[in-house]
């Protein structure tokens, strides 16, 4: 239900758009990049479950390294700037540098 309202809430153009569409829907379920990212740190094997569904929780490598690299980038910006970045909440390199531009 929150992600068809996210899609109905964006206009055409951005609801088109996979990147914005799951970026929107992404934030309404609160998971930021900076959320992503404690995930990432806090993330622990489970034996009693199977080890490729867990790998498919970690996240792909490339999701990780891009989730590291913006976590790291927002962290270091100056704090107003960090704040006012993370409330739009970019989930790609190009968001976060049009944001911080």
């Amino acid at each position: 239900m929150i992600a068809q309202k996210a899609y109905h809430d964006l206009d055409e153009v951005q609801a088109a758009d996979y990147t914005s569409l799951k970026a929107e829907i992404l934030a309404r379920f609160g998971v930021t990049t900076a959320v992503r990212a404690q995930r990432f740190y806090n993330w622990k094997f489970n034996e009693k479950l199977p080890p490729r569904t867990q790998m498919f929780d970690v996240q792909t490598p490339a999701q990780i390294v891009e989730t590291l690299v913006l976590d790291r980038f927002l962290r270091e910006l100056p704090r107003t700037l960090r704040e006012w970045v993370g409330q739009a909440n970019p989930t790609t390199y190009d968001e976060m540098v049009t944001q911080v531009e």
